[in-house]
C-alpha cells in the first residue's frame, strides 16, 4: 500500500479483501479483532488521500466498505470513528458519493452487530442539506441512505427526526412524483422508529394534508401504494382525532376525480373512526357519478 504506482495499490487492496473474506469465514470474530484494526490502519493513508487515481479512490472506498460490513463490529471505536469521518468528508465528491452511500448501506444492513449510530449522526446535517437541494438524483440517493439508517441505526436520527420529517413534507408539497415512494417509505419508518410525529402532532397533520393534496392532483394510482401504507400507520398513532379524520373523508369525497386508491384512503380513515356503514352509502353515490 506504500507503493507509488496506483495499480500496485489496487492489486494490494484486492488481495487484502480476499484475505479478509477468508479470515471472516474460518475464524471467530474475537480472533480477528487485531487484524481488522491493522487492515484499516494500513488503508487509511490512501483512504484520506485526494490526489490519487480515481480508480484507486473507488477501490479504497469499496474495500473499506467490505471491511466495515464484515469486521466493523470488532474494529476499535477510535479507528471506526476515523473511517466514518473520512467517509463523510468524501461524500462531498459527487463521483464517490453514490459508491459511499451504497457501501455504507450494505454495511449497516448486512451486519446486525454493527453499532455505528453515533458516527452516522454526524452525517445528518449534510444529508438534510442534500434533501433540500434541487437535484432529484442527489435527493434519491440521500433518501435511500436515510431509509437504511432509519431501519437499522435509528438512534442516529436523535435530534434530527423532526427536521427530517419537515424536509420530507416539503418535498411532498412540491408534488415531487419521482420521489414519492421513497419519501413515503421513509415517513412510514419515522412513524415507528422515532418520536417525530408523536412529539409534534402538527407535523403528522401536515404530512397527511400534503398527501391528500397530492392524491387530489395526481391520477396515477401506482404512486400512492406506499402513501396508503404511511396513512395507515399515521392514523394509528392516535394523534389525529376522529373529527379531523371525518373532515379528511369529506374532503376526499369532493375530489373531482375519484379512483380505487382514493376509495381505499377513505375506507382506511372510515374504519378508524367506525362509520363504515354510512361511508358505503356515500361511496355508492360517488362511484355512480364517477362512472356515469
Amino acid at each position: 500500500m506504500k507503493h507509488d504506482f496506483y495499480k500496485v495499490n489496487i492489486a494490494s487492496l484486492n488481495l487484502l479483501y480476499n484475505i479478509m473474506d477468508l479470515v471472516v469465514k474460518i475464524s471467530a470474530s474475537s480472533e480477528y479483532k487485531q487484524l481488522a484494526d491493522q487492515m484499516v490502519n494500513m488503508m487509511i493513508p490512501k483512504f484520506k488521500a485526494n490526489d490519487i487515481d480515481q480508480e484507486l479512490k473507488q477501490t479504497v472506498v469499496i474495500t473499506m466498505g467490505n471491511l466495515v460490513r464484515d469486521m466493523g463490529h470488532v474494529i476499535s471505536s477510535d479507528i471506526l470513528s476515523t473511517v466514518f469521518s473520512i467517509y463523510l468528508e468524501k461524500t462531498a465528491n459527487e463521483n464517490l458519493r453514490t459508491l459511499i452511500f451504497n457501501w455504507l448501506t450494505k454495511a449497516i444492513v448486512n451486519n446486525p452487530e454493527l453499532k455505528v449510530d453515533n458516527y452516522l449522526s454526524k452525517f445528518m446535517n449534510s444529508l438534510l442539506e442534500n434533501i433540500n437541494k434541487n437535484n432529484v438524483i442527489l435527493q434519491r440517493q440521500t433518501l435511500d441512505f436515510l431509509t437504511a439508517i432509519t431501519q437499522n441505526q435509528s438512534k442516529a436520527l436523535a435530534g434530527f427526526d423532526e427536521p427530517l420529517a419537515k424536509s420530507l413534507i416539503s418535498l411532498l408539497t412540491e408534488n415531487n412524483l419521482p420521489l414519492f415512494n421513497v419519501i413515503y417509505d421513509l415517513l412510514s419508518q419515522l412513524t415507528h422508529s422515532t418520536h417525530a410525529f408523536s412529539k409534534n402532532k402538527s407535523l403528522l397533520s401536515a404530512s397527511v394534508e400534503a398527501t391528500l393534496k397530492s392524491l387530489e392532483l395526481d391520477d396515477n394510482e401506482s404512486n400512492f401504494h406506499s402513501a396508503l401504507m404511511f396513512l395507515e400507520k399515521a392514523i394509528n398513532l392516535d394523534c389525529i382525532n376522529n373529527n379531523t379524520l371525518g373532515e379528511y373523508i369529506t374532503q376526499i369525497l369532493k375530489f373531482n376525480k375519484f379512483n380505487n386508491m382514493k376509495a381505499k384512503v377513505v375506507a382506511t380513515f372510515s374504519k378508524k373512526i367506525g362509520n363504515a356503514i354510512s361511508l358505503v352509502k356515500e361511496l355508492e353515490k360517488k362511484v355512480y357519478f364517477y362512472y356515469k
